[in-house]
């Protein structure tokens, strides 16, 4: 998977180049106005900076909101759930462009770096994405997932797409996931199956007992092999399976009811 550990957090790639590059952007315009003090010149960089990133965020997440409004609308409140995920880049360049673009209107001659480090930003963000590995079109595996109670599954033997989700009792993610998951799972036309990594059936049975959670579709991998097969770095992981076992696409952390649902109708569709 595209993801990257950092000590005890995970990011997936797409995270991880947003995050840098907004470090690129705010760090070249803090730089600057240290330089600008030096010469005794005004220092309004790293605040037109922080503009920038801010009106982007909101753009992007605004435009992710307007594209999945059906869902939001049964849930306003997880509009404030960003931890999430969920931005359309499409929507944060176009804010971030914007947002220069009025700079440039008030202050040209300061605007010019702030264009120079914004290119830098989306440049060094689009090529991290590129260096890593693109999982998708990888097989399933032939490994033998028992279900809680019930006989072994193998990916491979499954007969359409499906969606797995990798999880753990002790992740806090996958608990809070996990609910709304399950939920979408009884109500979708794709099946979910929820793999557990690593650990034991009285162990698993005692958390579903105290959430108040199914056991159906519940599946132990208590080698991890899952994780191993897929590069997982942490929990919750959720793949995305095409007909044929290939696996079209992958989140990792917590997600989103609308981008769950965004990617089981993708799926549905065949489309990647």
């Amino acid at each position: 998977m595209s993801s990257v550990a950092l000590g005890p957090l995970v990011f997936d790639a797409a995270r991880l180049a947003a995050i840098l590059g907004c470090a690129v952007l705010l760090g070249g315009a803090e730089l600057a106005d240290i330089r600008a003090r030096r010469r005794g010149a005004p220092a309004r960089h790293a605040v037109q900076a922080m503009r920038l990133v801010v009106t982007g965020l909101i753009a992007a997440r605004a435009g992710y909101v307007a594209q999945n409004l059906a869902v939001f609308a049964e849930a306003p409140l997880d509009v404030l759930k960003v931890w999430q995920g969920g931005f359309s880049v499409g929507f944060g360049l176009a804010g971030l462009g914007a947002a220069l673009a009025v700079t440039a209107l008030r202050d040209l001659r300061g605007a010019l770096p702030l264009g120079g480090l914004a290119l830098a930003a989306v440049a060094l963000g689009f090529g991290l994405l590129a260096a890593f590995p693109d999982p998708r079109g990888r097989p399933a595996p032939d490994v033998p997932l028992h279900a809680l109670g019930g006989a072994p599954l193998t990916l491979t033997a499954l007969d359409g797409p499906a969606v797995v989700n990798l999880w753990a009792s002790w992740c806090p993610p996958c608990r809070r996931e996990m609910p709304m998951m399950m939920e979408v799972a009884d109500g979708g036309d794709l099946p979910i199956l929820f793999v557990n990594q690593g650990e034991q059936p009285p162990q698993i049975t005692r958390f579903l007992e105290q959430a108040g959670l199914a056991r159906e579709g519940i599946y132990l991998d208590p080698a991890r092999a899952l994780m191993a097969t897929y590069g997982a770095r942490g929990l919750p992981a959720t793949l995305f399976l095409d007909a044929e076992g290939r696996l079209v696409g992958t989140h990792t952390g917590e997600i989103s009811r609308a981008e769950l649902l965004r990617r089981m109708t993708t799926l549905s569709k065949g489309t990647t």
